[in-house]
């Protein structure tokens, strides 16, 4: 608890919001282009995923709340509910992962999640309450006001080095994770030659509510995602006994991740290598329960025997993307990829009624994983050395790997001499590996979408229509909330 006076605990987030969130007009007078204008409650952080709407009246209280100490900095940064979950995972609707069989399956989920399956232009249309583009500006605005309230407290990094560092480090973290999966969905894929000039993503880099402009480029969007990452590994420790917390192999993990979207493979791998460098345990898929409805270890008190887990986050639970959804089943041919001492169909998947239903989340619940493991970061290396040729080492990594997730009695490495035949296996084994974690699919479509030989073209039947969303479509680009043009003019993302 911080020190002072508690409101009573509301949000103060509401969803008609300047920068995916808008301070409630109680708080105003308080916003004088400092960081103490942006007032902080740690109750702020502590309800606002369930009380969104309710209003704070500053005049009924005598005292706010104003966060002075390391520890206080801390605590707003270990509220789990903002920093934790809800992460955006609205892409996913739109993958060749999942699929909803007919039009009455349709018309029993929400009219966002049936536009973002049938790929509509306009996905949320009005909706007044946009919880994937909300939900990482709001751990973009609790960040910033950490980073914000430690610049003004240098002093405490004297006398505390390593937790002032630490902290620090988190709050970059978590502003470049926010800002990493924001992109995702309403940024066009990063390409080098249109990158200076494609639009981005509005960047909040300090508290106040009243600083900032349009979107930046989509180049200075990743410039700053890398920056903050790179800023953050070295403050970051080693190792963390909270995996809700980032530790130094979770940066260097998702600044793996952000490279490969970049297509700068040299340096995806070198970051992947230098988690992996530090020790790694992958689970044994044979020392699992098949029939469990939870087959991975729980998140208890914010540890977890998991072992591959580098850092945990789930995601926003539509009723189309999440584990054991009654909305949404496993198409065929996700199955068909599995062969039969694959331990992953049994661990991943089990019946329900008609359909096939993911049950695999390593969150251990029904809100889908959206964090950081080793198994991804090992299948990023052996990528990366597939591109870089390196084909023995590729094997190595992606042999590795399936040792654990085949039947022990008779596994047979996978071999293969051509580069491109590694290649392809592996970015098959990403998509049987990583079905439903975070938008892993999302990302690898948008990304290899330009390469001919990976390139997808996606299609669904839904009565007598065709629906068909051909590579490197303008939908694959969602478009920013109306609400948000409304109070911040910028360009809208064609589609």
């Amino acid at each position: 608890m911080l020190r002072g006076q508690v409101f009573r605990r509301q949000s103060l987030f509401h969803s008609e919001s300047k920068w995916g969130f808008k301070f409630l007009t109680g708080l105003n007078m308080y916003i004088k282009r400092s960081l103490w204008g942006f007032i902080v409650v740690v109750s702020l952080f502590a309800d606002v995923a369930c009380k969104q709407n309710e209003w704070l009246d500053v005049s009924n209280n005598k005292a706010l709340i104003i966060p002075s100490t390391l520890e206080d900095y801390q605590a707003i940064l270990d509220n789990d509910q903002v920093m934790n979950a809800g992460y955006p995972v609205m892409g996913l609707i739109g993958t060749d992962v999942q699929y909803i069989g007919d039009q009455n399956s349709l018309n029993l989920i929400t009219e966002r999640e049936k536009n973002a399956y049938l790929w509509e232009k306009d996905v949320y249309r009005n909706y007044p309450q946009i919880t994937d583009w909300n939900n990482p500006y709001k751990m973009v605005a609790a960040a910033n006001i950490v980073l914000d309230g430690l610049a003004d407290r240098k002093e405490q990094r004297d006398a505390s080095p390593l937790l002032y560092d630490k902290v620090r480090g988190s709050a970059l973290f978590f502003r470049a994770i926010a800002y990493y999966s924001l992109a995702q969905l309403f940024c066009k894929p990063y390409r080098e030659e249109s990158a200076a000039s494609d639009p981005g993503l509005p960047l909040r880099l300090v508290a106040d509510v009243n600083v900032g402009g349009g979107r930046a480029s989509v180049a200075d969007t990743y410039k700053q995602i890398v920056s903050d990452l790179a800023t953050a590994v070295p403050l970051l420790p080693e190792r963390t006994d909270l995996v809700t917390r980032p530790a130094r192999p979770a940066a260097l993990a998702l600044l793996s991740k952000v490279f490969l979207a970049m297509e700068r493979y040299d340096d995806a791998f070198f970051s992947a290598d230098k988690v992996l460098a530090g020790g790694f345990e992958l689970l044994d898929f044979n020392l699992l329960s098949k029939t469990a409805r939870f087959p991975f270890p729980p998140l208890i008190r914010t540890a977890t025997a998991n072992t591959e887990i580098l850092f945990y986050a789930t995601g926003i639970q539509y009723a189309t993307v999440r584990g054991y959804s009654s909305r949404s089943g496993i198409p065929a041919a996700l199955l068909q990829l599995y062969e039969p001492k694959d331990l992953r169909r049994a661990v991943f998947y089990t019946s329900s009624g008609s359909l096939t239903v993911f049950k695999g989340c390593y969150s251990a619940a029904t809100q889908i994983f959206c964090g950081l493991a080793t198994n991804e970061v090992l299948l990023i290396r052996a990528e990366c050395y597939a591109r870089m040729n390196r084909v023995t080492e590729a094997l190595a990594d992606l042999n590795l790997l399936l040792a654990k997730r085949y039947e022990s009695a008779g596994f047979q490495p996978f071999t293969a001499q051509d580069p491109t035949a590694v290649l392809a296996r592996i970015l098959e084994e990403r998509k049987k590996e990583l079905p439903l974690t975070g938008q892993l699919r999302w990302e690898d479509l948008r990304r290899l979408n330009r390469d001919s030989r990976f390139a997808v073209t996606l299609k669904r039947e839904v009565g007598n229509t065709e629906y068909v969303l051909p590579p490197d479509d303008p939908r694959y680009v969602l478009p920013v909330p109306d609400y948000e043009i409304s109070l911040n003019p910028m360009p809208q993302n064609e589609r």
